[in-house]
C-alpha cells in the first residue's frame, strides 16, 4: 500500500505540536511530523509527564486546558471539512492564516484543506484575498 502524504495541522509558531494520541495511549503513531520552518522539539517521557502532573496542580491544569483547546479545534476542523465547500474552506483559511500562503507549499495547503492542488491554484487565481 502506498502511503499518502497529508497535512493534518498547520500549527502557527509559537505553538505546541505533537502526536497526542500516541503519547497518551503509549502506542506507535500512524503518522509523523515534518516542519516547513526551522523548529525546535522538546520531549518528555510519559512517566515524567505523569509524575509532574501528580506533583504540580498547575501543570495538570495547563495540560487539561491544552487538551480542551485541542478537542475544540479538532471538532471545529471536522465541521469545516464536512459542512463547507472548497471555496468557503479556502476563504476561512486565508482569513485565519494568510501568512501560511507564503511559507507553506500549495500541495501542503491543498492537502490541509482537503482539495486537489489544481482547485487550490484556481482559487488562488480567482478569489480575492
Amino acid at each position: 500500500m502506498k502511503v499518502k502524504s497529508l497535512s493534518l495541522p498547520l500549527p502557527i509558531p509559537p505553538s505546541f505540536s505533537g502526536i497526542p494520541q500516541s503519547f497518551l495511549n503509549q502506542s506507535p503513531s500512524n503518522y509523523f511530523l515534518t516542519t516547513i520552518t526551522n523548529s525546535k522539539f522538546l520531549r518528555i517521557s510519559f512517566k515524567r509527564h505523569q509524575d509532574l502532573m501528580a506533583k504540580h496542580r498547575s501543570i495538570e491544569t495547563l495540560f487539561r486546558k491544552a487538551t480542551e483547546i485541542l478537542l475544540i479545534d479538532t471538532l471545529n476542523r471536522y465541521y469545516e471539512l464536512m459542512a463547507f465547500d472548497i471555496e468557503t474552506r479556502f476563504r476561512k483559511f486565508t482569513t485565519r492564516s494568510p501568512h501560511l500562503l507564503k511559507i507553506a507549499s500549495q500541495k501542503d495547503i491543498a492537502s490541509y484543506l482537503r482539495m486537489d492542488p489544481t482547485n487550490l491554484s484556481k482559487l488562488l487565481g480567482t478569489v480575492k484575498i
